[in-house]
Order: C-alpha cells, then structure tokens, then sequence
C-alpha cells in the first residue's frame, strides 16, 4: 500500500489524514498519470466514510 494525497501537496493539498488515503502500486501510480477529476471526487468519498466511522 502507498499513501496518496487526494489534492496533491504540490498543488496545495495539505499533509493530512483527511487528504489521504492507501492506495496499492498500480492504483496509486494511476492516480497521477491521469489525474482524471472524477477519480479524485470518488476519493474524497471515501476518505469521508472512512474518517465517520
């Protein structure tokens, strides 16, 4: 697993739990390849669901 921050630290995101999430290699490098808007939405998700329980 590799931590992955939802809105990029070097776009301003900031170094918390709440913009993180594990992600596995391949998802992870995904992720930044295609920096798609609706991938980063369904990340922000479940970030949220996770941080509620």
């Amino acid at each position: 697993m590799e931590c992955h921050h939802i809105e990029w630290l070097s776009e301003g995101g900031s170094d918390t739990i709440e913009n993180t999430v594990a992600l596995c290699p391949n998802c992870h490098r995904k992720m930044h390849v295609l920096n798609l808007p609706s991938d980063k939405e369904k990340l922000k998700i479940q970030a949220k669901i996770r941080l509620s329980k």
